[in-house]
């Protein structure tokens, strides 16, 4: 893991560790350079985190980091208050859907290998499967602390109503309103892939707390059903489980 404040040796020290980096984080920097750790990024090609926190960074320098977060198999991405507004849906919808559509043809492939008729793989290799897929692209974002509003949560949703591998959404102190809210209520409705989605608390009327309890509730009923999935799996394999220990 790398922690920077500074970019001043940051992009040389990224791209001679690149074989082994797989965190980076970068908190509180509001300089420019974000061309050249854009593209030293790019070259790891084991990154799987990815923490921008508390940086000037908006809808301009977000393109920086487009070839890495396209590239790089980013698992968890934090872009958390880094004056990202509406204007920058259209860059992260684009990552999203790149990384779903990789995603989604890797599981293809995988299925085609495993085979049909006796061969056809079991429920518990079939999960296994799409956990090893899963790894290869973003299943975490945290988007907090962005003047965000309704019309990006809106849009974004769109794009994730056919995602499937999206599980975790941080979208506190977004701007969100009623309109908001109910574009990730009816999000869920399509999308039964997300498991966890962060709202806070700073959502005040009785039909927005309505609303947020809806959702709290059907992803508490998700969450339920995938620890029962799992322990399914585990039986199906005989592995151990903590029900039967």
């Amino acid at each position: 893991m790398k922690r920077a404040n500074s970019f001043s040796v940051l992009p040389d020290a990224i791209y001679s560790n690149r074989e082994t980096i797989v965190e980076i984080i970068l908190e509180g920097v509001q300089q420019g350079g974000y061309g050249s750790i854009g593209r030293a990024l790019a070259e790891c090609k084991k990154l799987s985190t990815l923490k921008i926190r508390n940086c000037s960074l908006g809808q301009q320098k977000l393109r920086a980091f487009l070839p890495c977060l396209m590239e790089c198999p980013v698992k968890s991405l934090v872009l958390s208050c880094c004056g990202l507004t509406s204007k920058s849906v259209r860059k992260l919808t684009r990552i999203l859907a790149h990384h779903g559509v990789k995603r989604d043809t890797l599981a293809w492939q995988g299925d085609l290998r495993s085979g049909t008729g006796k061969n056809k793989p079991t429920f518990a290799q079939r999960n296994r499967l799409i956990d090893r897929v899963a790894q290869e692209g973003i299943v975490s974002l945290d988007l907090s602390f962005n003047p965000l509003g309704d019309e990006f949560v809106q849009q974004l949703c769109a794009a994730l109503r056919a995602d499937k591998w999206i599980m975790a959404l941080d979208l506190e102190s977004t701007g969100l309103t009623m309109k908001g809210l109910s574009a990730v209520w009816d999000m869920l409705q399509d999308n039964k892939t997300i498991l966890q989605i962060r709202l806070g608390r700073g959502l005040s009327t009785a039909s927005e707390k309505a609303i947020v309890k809806r959702i709290k509730d059907c992803l508490v009923v998700r969450r339920r059903e995938k620890f029962a999935e799992f322990t399914m799996c585990k039986l199906e394999t005989g592995a151990p489980c903590s029900l039967c220990t």
